[in-house]
């Protein structure tokens, strides 16, 4: 949002800033839509992993232990490997499957490839994700959610990521006077009498000339302020608890943080999201490193 604009927002803030109960997040949240289009999620499988343990597999002994007994199996025109639990998920899922194979990732550099593999160059362009986000995040809270540093970021400006943030954190920011199940810390009434103070405050802000780099600081901030109109939206879907079993009982991180995005996205505040499972750079052990990660990942 330009300045401009937001200097009309606050005049029209102003005008209901005066009526009880109004706030300032009222006033925001009416300037941006929640989002409810088609989203993007990107699952990371991370590690030299071996994909002829999963699809397109090479039935060879010399590569694979177990060609020495078993056939490839089958789902659809879509060939895998008899291999974790393949099996379950093909069957499942064949008719819904794209599979791209054969991409030439032009390093075994880890940090590198998972670059390659999210943005089609080792560098130089921007991930999926990030364009994504650019085109519908329209001024949302959080568009673009990953949950770790071994998730690939790259943005080159076009679209600032979001860290997905613990529950607790994720809680106190859809809610901040939310102390527990049934108690605030303030007052809606004092909530809204410090919002109005607020509101007049930015407005002094905004009037100011000063330095280049503190009217950009200040403008992120007034961003930020509008962005949260839709915070509440995450207040409203938040389940009493995440999730944290795999769909046989049990316990896999990853459950917790793809729950947490699709919170984010049932609220409209996120386009896109990318999670990351580990467990994939396998050397002497590769068949039983490999079942346990496939099986995480595809459960």
């Amino acid at each position: 949002m330009k300045r401009r604009d937001f200097v009309k927002l606050l005049g029209a803030a102003g005008a209901a800033g005066a009526l009880p109960g109004v706030s300032l997040r009222s006033a925001s949240a009416a300037e941006v839509e929640p989002f409810e289009g088609m989203v993007l999620v990107t699952l990371v499988a991370n590690g030299g992993w071996d994909h002829s343990s999963l699809c397109d597999p090479r039935e060879n002994p010399a590569i694979n232990h177990w060609a020495d007994t078993m056939p490839a199996g089958t789902a659809g025109n879509l060939r895998y490997a008899p291999f974790a639990e393949n099996a379950e998920f093909f069957d499942k899922y064949f008719d819904r499957m794209l599979v791209i194979n054969g991409i030439d990732l032009q390093t075994n550099g880890h940090s590198a490839a998972r670059l390659t593999q999210a943005s089609g160059a080792l560098s130089g362009y921007p991930v999926l994700n990030a364009i994504y986000g650019a085109i519908h995040n329209a001024g949302l809270p959080m568009p673009w959610l990953i949950d770790g540093s071994s998730t690939p970021s790259q943005d080159l400006g076009l679209q600032p990521v979001t860290r997905l943030p613990a529950t607790d954190l994720m809680r106190s920011l859809a809610n901040p006077n939310r102390r527990d199940g049934t108690r605030q810390f303030l007052r809606t009434a004092d909530i809204a009498i410090i919002e109005q103070y607020r509101q007049e405050r930015l407005q002094a802000l905004l009037q100011e000339n000063g330095m280049p780099y503190r009217d950009s600081q200040v403008a992120s901030q007034l961003d930020a302020r509008i962005n949260r109109g839709l915070m509440h939206r995450l207040d409203d879907v938040f389940p009493e608890t995440i999730d944290s079993l795999d769909l046989k009982g049990e316990s896999n991180s990853m459950i917790s943080r793809i729950h947490r995005m699709l919170v984010a996205i049932q609220a409209g505040i996120c386009v896109t999201a990318s999670a990351s499972s580990g467990g994939f750079d396998t050397h002497g052990n590769h068949d039983a490193g490999h079942t346990t990660a496939l099986t995480r990942f595809t459960r």
